[in-house]
C-alpha cells in the first residue's frame, strides 16, 4: 500500500496531514500521478456540489416571498420588490376564473 518515510506516531501533525492527503487523494503512491488521484476520487465531488448548489440557488431566488411558503413566485405584489405564488398573491383567485372576471380584467389592463 503506502510507505511511511516520515514517523507518524511521534508527530501528531504530520499524521493528520497525511491523512488529509491519503483522503483527498494527493498522497502519490509508488506509481500513479496525483492529479489523477484527486480529480478520480475527491475531486470529483466539487462538480457535484456545484450542481446541487446551483440548483438550491435558484430554488432560493425564484420561490415565494412568504416566509415558510415553499412554492414557485410567479407574480409580482404591486409597490413592493417581492414575488409571491397564486396562493398568497392578492389579486389572483384560487377557486378558478369565470369568463367575465377575464373580459374586466383585460378591460382594465388594456
Amino acid at each position: 500500500m503506502f510507505q511511511l518515510t516520515h514517523d507518524h506516531e511521534n508527530d501528531p501533525v504530520s499524521g493528520i496531514w497525511h491523512w488529509i492527503l491519503n483522503f483527498t487523494g494527493t498522497h502519490i503512491p509508488s506509481t500513479g500521478s496525483q492529479w489523477y488521484n484527486f480529480w478520480s476520487g475527491f475531486g470529483s465531488d466539487i462538480g457535484e456540489v456545484v450542481i446541487i448548489g446551483g440548483v438550491w440557488s435558484l430554488y432560493r431566488k425564484h420561490n415565494c416571498h412568504v416566509k415558510g411558503c415553499w412554492r414557485i413566485g410567479k407574480h409580482a405584489v404591486d409597490g413592493t420588490p417581492y414575488i409571491v405564488c397564486a396562493t398568497h398573491h392578492p389579486d389572483v383567485p384560487t377557486k378558478g376564473v369565470t369568463a367575465e372576471q377575464m373580459a374586466t380584467m383585460g378591460k382594465a389592463h388594456s
